[in-house]
Protein backbone atom coordinates (compact mmCIF):
# COMPACT_ATOMS: atom_id res chain seq x y z
CA UNK A 1 0.00 0.00 0.00
CA UNK A 2 1.50 3.39 -1.07
CA UNK A 3 0.64 5.98 1.59
CA UNK A 4 1.89 9.36 3.37
CA UNK A 5 1.59 10.40 6.66
CA UNK A 6 0.49 14.36 6.27
CA UNK A 7 0.87 14.83 10.06
CA UNK A 8 3.10 13.23 12.73
CA UNK A 9 4.33 13.76 16.18
CA UNK A 10 2.73 15.83 18.54
CA UNK A 11 0.88 17.45 15.72
CA UNK A 12 -2.08 15.13 15.47
CA UNK A 13 -4.19 16.96 17.95
CA UNK A 14 -7.78 17.65 16.47
CA UNK A 15 -8.07 21.31 17.86
CA UNK A 16 -4.31 21.93 17.08
CA UNK A 17 -4.56 20.58 13.40
CA UNK A 18 -5.60 23.43 11.36
CA UNK A 19 -6.55 21.62 8.61
CA UNK A 20 -8.96 20.11 10.67
CA UNK A 21 -10.62 23.72 11.29
CA UNK A 22 -11.45 23.86 7.83
CA UNK A 23 -13.53 20.75 7.47
CA UNK A 24 -15.31 20.67 10.73
CA UNK A 25 -17.29 22.77 13.02
CA UNK A 26 -16.06 23.46 16.60
CA UNK A 27 -18.79 20.85 17.87
CA UNK A 28 -17.60 18.01 15.64
CA UNK A 29 -14.01 18.19 16.20
CA UNK A 30 -14.85 18.26 20.25
CA UNK A 31 -16.84 14.96 18.86
CA UNK A 32 -14.07 13.24 17.32
CA UNK A 33 -11.18 14.43 19.71
CA UNK A 34 -13.00 12.98 22.46
CA UNK A 35 -13.01 9.28 21.09
CA UNK A 36 -10.62 6.76 21.69
CA UNK A 37 -9.75 4.91 18.24
CA UNK A 38 -9.24 2.16 19.95
CA UNK A 39 -9.43 -0.02 17.62
CA UNK A 40 -11.17 1.99 14.63
CA UNK A 41 -10.22 4.51 11.79
CA UNK A 42 -11.78 7.61 10.36
CA UNK A 43 -11.66 7.22 6.73
CA UNK A 44 -13.01 7.95 3.79
CA UNK A 45 -14.36 11.14 1.84
CA UNK A 46 -14.64 13.36 4.78
CA UNK A 47 -10.72 12.76 5.21
CA UNK A 48 -10.00 13.75 1.63
CA UNK A 49 -11.72 17.01 2.41
CA UNK A 50 -9.30 17.57 5.21
CA UNK A 51 -6.64 16.62 3.07
CA UNK A 52 -8.06 19.17 0.79
CA UNK A 53 -8.46 21.40 3.42
CA UNK A 54 -12.15 22.07 2.39
CA UNK A 55 -15.72 21.83 4.56
CA UNK A 56 -16.82 18.46 4.80
CA UNK A 57 -19.25 16.38 2.30
CA UNK A 58 -20.99 13.95 3.47
CA UNK A 59 -20.83 11.94 6.68
CA UNK A 60 -18.04 10.69 8.94
CA UNK A 61 -16.91 6.70 8.46
CA UNK A 62 -15.77 5.10 11.35
CA UNK A 63 -14.41 1.58 10.40
CA UNK A 64 -14.08 -1.02 13.45
CA UNK A 65 -11.51 -3.99 12.48
CA UNK A 66 -12.14 -5.97 15.86
CA UNK A 67 -15.48 -7.56 16.52
CA UNK A 68 -14.89 -6.82 20.33
CA UNK A 69 -13.86 -3.22 19.90
CA UNK A 70 -17.18 -2.58 17.97
CA UNK A 71 -19.53 -2.52 20.98
CA UNK A 72 -16.90 0.14 23.00
CA UNK A 73 -17.04 2.26 20.16
CA UNK A 74 -20.60 2.24 19.78
CA UNK A 75 -20.86 3.36 23.34
CA UNK A 76 -18.67 6.19 22.91
CA UNK A 77 -20.74 7.40 19.90
CA UNK A 78 -24.07 6.76 21.04
CA UNK A 79 -24.87 9.48 23.61
CA UNK A 80 -24.25 11.96 20.36
CA UNK A 81 -27.07 11.19 18.78
CA UNK A 82 -30.92 10.37 18.56
CA UNK A 83 -31.86 8.48 15.68
CA UNK A 84 -30.20 5.39 14.25
CA UNK A 85 -30.75 2.76 11.75
CA UNK A 86 -29.44 -0.67 11.63
CA UNK A 87 -27.77 -2.88 8.74
CA UNK A 88 -25.94 -6.33 8.96
CA UNK A 89 -22.18 -4.64 9.50
CA UNK A 90 -23.21 -0.86 10.31
CA UNK A 91 -25.15 1.54 12.12
CA UNK A 92 -26.05 4.63 11.08
CA UNK A 93 -26.74 7.84 13.66
CA UNK A 94 -27.63 10.79 13.40
CA UNK A 95 -29.95 13.80 14.81
CA UNK A 96 -32.95 14.56 12.77
CA UNK A 97 -33.22 17.85 13.48
CA UNK A 98 -29.20 18.59 12.95
CA UNK A 99 -29.91 16.94 9.22
CA UNK A 100 -30.87 20.44 7.58
CA UNK A 101 -27.92 22.38 9.93
CA UNK A 102 -24.70 20.28 9.20
CA UNK A 103 -22.22 22.94 7.86
CA UNK A 104 -18.52 24.73 9.04
CA UNK A 105 -19.90 27.39 10.16
CA UNK A 106 -22.51 25.80 12.08
CA UNK A 107 -21.06 24.92 15.61
CA UNK A 108 -24.65 23.82 16.70
CA UNK A 109 -24.57 20.41 15.30
CA UNK A 110 -22.47 17.03 14.02
CA UNK A 111 -22.75 15.34 11.07
CA UNK A 112 -24.49 12.19 10.33
CA UNK A 113 -22.14 8.79 11.08
CA UNK A 114 -21.76 5.21 9.74
CA UNK A 115 -19.89 2.77 12.60
CA UNK A 116 -19.01 0.24 10.31
CA UNK A 117 -17.57 -4.03 11.24
CA UNK A 118 -15.22 -4.88 8.56
CA UNK A 119 -13.61 -8.22 8.54
CA UNK A 120 -10.24 -6.59 6.50
CA UNK A 121 -7.16 -5.28 8.40
CA UNK A 122 -7.42 -1.46 7.99
CA UNK A 123 -4.78 -1.18 5.82
CA UNK A 124 -6.09 -3.76 3.46
CA UNK A 125 -9.54 -2.22 3.38
CA UNK A 126 -8.47 1.80 2.37
CA UNK A 127 -6.92 -0.40 -0.47
CA UNK A 128 -9.94 -1.66 -1.35
CA UNK A 129 -12.55 1.43 -1.19
CA UNK A 130 -14.16 1.54 -4.94
CA UNK A 131 -13.36 4.86 -5.57
CA UNK A 132 -9.74 6.47 -5.39
CA UNK A 133 -10.17 9.65 -3.27
CA UNK A 134 -11.83 7.64 -0.65
CA UNK A 135 -8.79 5.76 0.22
CA UNK A 136 -7.77 8.29 2.97
CA UNK A 137 -8.28 7.73 6.96
CA UNK A 138 -7.32 9.14 10.42
CA UNK A 139 -6.23 7.93 13.63
CA UNK A 140 -4.55 10.69 16.36
CA UNK A 141 -1.62 8.05 16.06
CA UNK A 142 -1.08 8.58 12.42
CA UNK A 143 -2.44 11.79 11.03
CA UNK A 144 -3.67 11.57 7.72
CA UNK A 145 -2.73 8.56 5.63
CA UNK A 146 -3.50 9.17 1.97
CA UNK A 147 -2.64 6.27 -0.51
CA UNK A 148 -0.90 7.93 -3.38
CA UNK A 149 -4.01 7.53 -6.09
CA UNK A 150 -6.55 9.27 -3.25
CA UNK A 151 -3.64 12.24 -3.59
CA UNK A 152 -3.23 12.22 -7.43
CA UNK A 153 -7.35 11.70 -7.72
CA UNK A 154 -8.10 14.58 -4.81
CA UNK A 155 -5.64 17.22 -6.28
CA UNK A 156 -6.42 16.41 -10.03
CA UNK A 157 -10.30 16.31 -8.87
CA UNK A 158 -9.96 13.59 -12.21
CA UNK A 159 -10.75 9.54 -11.36
CA UNK A 160 -8.80 7.24 -13.72
CA UNK A 161 -8.67 3.71 -14.32
CA UNK A 162 -7.45 1.77 -11.31
CA UNK A 163 -4.19 0.27 -12.33
CA UNK A 164 -2.97 -1.43 -8.68
CA UNK A 165 -4.36 -5.18 -8.31
CA UNK A 166 -4.71 -4.74 -4.93
CA UNK A 167 -7.64 -1.97 -5.37
CA UNK A 168 -11.18 -2.29 -5.87
CA UNK A 169 -12.46 -4.78 -8.89
CA UNK A 170 -16.50 -5.21 -8.29
CA UNK A 171 -18.70 -3.25 -10.25
CA UNK A 172 -19.12 0.33 -8.76
CA UNK A 173 -22.86 1.53 -8.07
CA UNK A 174 -24.52 4.08 -10.43
CA UNK A 175 -25.03 6.12 -7.32
CA UNK A 176 -21.42 6.55 -6.31
CA UNK A 177 -20.81 7.89 -9.48
CA UNK A 178 -22.87 10.61 -9.11
CA UNK A 179 -22.13 11.39 -5.45
CA UNK A 180 -18.56 11.68 -6.51
CA UNK A 181 -19.81 14.02 -9.66
CA UNK A 182 -21.58 16.44 -6.34
CA UNK A 183 -18.18 16.36 -4.51
CA UNK A 184 -16.26 17.69 -8.19
CA UNK A 185 -14.99 14.74 -9.65
CA UNK A 186 -14.64 13.86 -13.30
CA UNK A 187 -13.67 10.56 -15.18
CA UNK A 188 -11.39 9.40 -18.08
CA UNK A 189 -12.58 7.62 -20.76
CA UNK A 190 -10.48 4.34 -19.65
CA UNK A 191 -12.65 4.38 -16.15
CA UNK A 192 -15.56 4.02 -17.92
CA UNK A 193 -14.26 0.89 -19.98
CA UNK A 194 -13.13 -0.30 -17.26
CA UNK A 195 -16.48 0.02 -15.74
CA UNK A 196 -18.33 -0.48 -19.05
CA UNK A 197 -21.74 -2.19 -17.29
CA UNK A 198 -22.82 1.38 -15.69
CA UNK A 199 -22.65 2.36 -19.68
CA UNK A 200 -24.61 -0.95 -20.64
CA UNK A 201 -27.19 -1.15 -18.29
CA UNK A 202 -30.11 0.84 -20.03
CA UNK A 203 -31.86 1.78 -16.64
CA UNK A 204 -28.69 4.02 -15.72
CA UNK A 205 -29.73 6.80 -18.81
CA UNK A 206 -28.48 9.31 -16.82
CA UNK A 207 -24.87 8.13 -16.75
CA UNK A 208 -25.51 7.76 -20.70
CA UNK A 209 -27.17 11.28 -21.31
CA UNK A 210 -25.23 13.00 -19.46
CA UNK A 211 -22.51 12.07 -16.84
CA UNK A 212 -20.74 10.27 -20.07
CA UNK A 213 -20.98 13.54 -22.28
CA UNK A 214 -20.45 15.85 -19.31
CA UNK A 215 -18.11 14.58 -16.60
CA UNK A 216 -15.66 12.87 -18.68
CA UNK A 217 -11.94 13.99 -20.12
Amino acid sequence: MEVITKSSGSDTSLSNYKLFNKTFNQKTIDFISGLSFDGYILAGNSIANVYEGIPLQGDLDFWVERRDKYMNAFKEMVGYYSKFNLYPSMVEMYNEEDENKNDNNNNESIPRINLIFTKLSLSRLIERFDLPYCRCYWTPNTGIVCTISAQNTIKTKLIIKDINPSSYTGEINYKRILKAIKYGYTFTTEFWHKHNHLIANQKKKFIINHVLSKYTK
